[in-house]
């Protein structure tokens, strides 16, 4: 089983259907979190990375990776300024992203990479064990 899937995300490429990460791996549980925190991370890309000067698109690599106990998601795109979190306004319908992937990821952030940025997240596989725990109690 593979334990990374990597796309590149531009204006004509999706991924099949059949390679999602939470279908691959059965993770079924963090598959809302993780569709969130992606959405938001590539909401970034369009808002905030200026288009290509030949091609006039943006495009950023999504990294999903499973690892020993977690699942880290990378956006990389190509532009080297950091993301900045700001204050939104109580009636604004944006400006929120990357609280909201703060508060649903387990660990989140960012670091230079090559020609560019990698923003991350990564949420913990609930073990096998805890689970089960939590449903014996739940029906007691």
């Amino acid at each position: 089983m593979r334990n990374t899937v990597s796309r590149l995300i531009g204006p004509t490429a999706q991924p099949p259907a059949n390679d999602r990460p939470a279908t691959l791996w059965d993770l079924h549980g963090l598959a809302e979190r993780v569709t969130l925190t992606v959405s938001e991370l590539l909401t970034n890309v369009l808002r905030h990375v200026q288009p290509d000067a030949g091609t006039g698109t943006r495009s950023a690599r999504l990294t999903v990776r499973r690892l020993p106990g977690a699942l880290n998601v990378c956006v990389r795109d190509f532009n080297q300024a950091f993301p900045a979190p700001s204050c939104a306004a109580a009636g604004a319908e944006d400006g929120r992203g990357l609280q909201l992937v703060r508060a649903i990821a387990d660990d989140f952030g960012w670091s230079p990479a090559l020609s560019g940025k990698d923003v991350w997240a990564t949420f913990t596989i609930p073990s096998v064990a805890s689970s089960e725990g939590t449903r014996s109690r739940e029906a007691s």
